[in-house]
């Protein structure tokens, strides 16, 4: 997860592009990459933006827009380089092999997951006859909210018209277990630093971060987080 202190330059995309094309292998690139190419290319536009209206025919200006034209050119490329690379890896990944994963980001590690878990159950239909497994939802929000929807009618039965007692064993056990499930979530917005558990998040936007799924999904239902998919191996 990125802090913020590292300034983003064209350099970071141009040396990226090299050290992908010059490689079989997905190359190293900060955790960060995304978000701050992201940025990088916003102030970008908003710096050309205000240039064009102030001078439009300025030397900066002509500059400005030719940095933004090369730098989105250049992230393409080095995204389509490294898509390929992830593929490969998660390919080999769901045949039995072992892919080392510490170089890919956390948007990327989300793609190597699918790949692997989409490969595994075509090779369980195609080559071992299993039926296709329905698709289940895996967002961890909405398993935490079916949960919570259970133990409510588990402690509160309907018992013709009268409401029965609550047990606090059943909801304590249940609170316990909701407190070790864990979300991965992108920030959309800088948020103050609050406390959570045994530590104090201070986050901004864009960040990726992995928390307890009751904080989680707290920031996702009041806009300020979205969730990534939680996926597994199958």
């Amino acid at each position: 997860m990125g802090d913020g202190s590292e300034v983003f330059t064209y350099g970071d995309i141009t040396k990226a592009y090299r050290n992908e094309e010059r490689s079989t292998d997905v190359s190293e690139i900060r955790h960060d990459f995304y978000p701050a190419l992201r940025a990088y290319l916003e102030a970008l536009k908003r710096e050309s933006e205000e240039e064009v209206r102030n001078s439009p025919y300025s030397v900066k200006a002509s500059s400005l827009t030719n940095e933004i034209k090369k730098g989105m050119q250049k992230s393409q490329m080095v995204f389509q380089l490294r898509m390929k690379k992830i593929a490969l890896m998660a390919v080999r990944e769901s045949l039995g092999g072992k892919a080392e994963t510490s170089k890919l980001t956390p948007e990327e590690m989300v793609l190597f997951h699918s790949i692997v878990r989409s490969v595994s159950e075509c090779k369980a239909t195609a080559l071992e006859g299993e039926a296709p497994r329905p698709k289940q939802d895996e967002s961890v929000c909405a398993l935490v909210a079916e949960e919570s929807r259970k133990v409510e009618e588990q402690i509160f039965p309907e018992l013709e018209g009268e409401v029965a007692k609550p047990f606090p064993q059943v909801s304590a056990a249940r609170r316990e277990e909701a407190a070790q499930t864990l979300i991965l979530v992108r920030i959309l917005e800088d948020l103050p630093p609050f406390a959570g558990g045994d530590r104090t998040y201070r986050l901004r936007k864009d960040d990726i971060a992995n928390m307890p799924a009751a904080i989680g999904c707290a920031l996702v239902k009041t806009g300020k987080a979205i969730e990534v998919p939680r996926l597994q191996k199958a």
